[in-house]
């Protein structure tokens, strides 16, 4: 009897830890979402796996998400407020440097509505969709989605993917 019980309690812990460790968010996204007072918000009906912090060309991120196994991938990278950060002045400049440079290609750029900057509790936010730079991914498509809370930060959002898809917001700044 005591095997048994012994048995169902390691079985039981065995899957806790898995589920947790399945739903679980990696250390950088923990600490970044930590120090820039963010929320996660977690897509609806799918099940991302946690990327750690790293870099491709052009663009250093703090963690990611992959979504149904690469099909699409979103990057995540903050700047903390220090009072210079003009965040209209620098999503133009990253913008620029990630999209192609090719003629035929544009970028566009939407600004959000207000019920947006509530969702994500902003005071600034733009959205951006382009072919990205040769060489940097081998998506074909990129949304760019940037937010900016005054004395907080700035929070840039890249989704990569090959064909078109809904954006949808990942983060939201804490109502602190």
């Amino acid at each position: 009897m005591i095997i048994i019980k012994t048995v169902l309690c390691n079985v039981f812990l065995f899957l806790v830890i898995g589920m947790q460790a399945q739903s679980g968010l990696s250390m950088d996204m923990e600490k970044t979402m930590n120090k820039m007072q963010l929320e996660y918000i977690q897509p609806v009906e799918q099940f991302p796996t946690f990327i750690d912090g790293g870099a491709i060309k052009y663009f250093n991120y703090d963690f990611g998400l992959e979504i149904d196994g690469g099909k699409m991938l979103i990057l995540v990278q903050t700047r903390n407020d220090d009072g210079t950060y003009i965040p209209q002045i620098a999503v133009s400049g990253l913008v620029s440097t990630l999209a192609t440079n090719r003629q035929e290609f544009d970028i566009r750029v939407m600004n959000t509505n207000d019920k947006y900057l509530m969702e994500t509790n902003s005071d600034w936010a733009i959205e951006s969709l382009f072919i990205p730079k040769k060489g940097m991914t081998e998506y074909k498509i990129a949304y760019f989605k940037a937010l900016f809370k005054e004395g907080v930060g700035a929070v840039n959002i890249l989704y990569l993917s090959n064909e078109e898809i809904e954006v949808f917001p990942i983060v939201k700044y804490s109502n602190n």
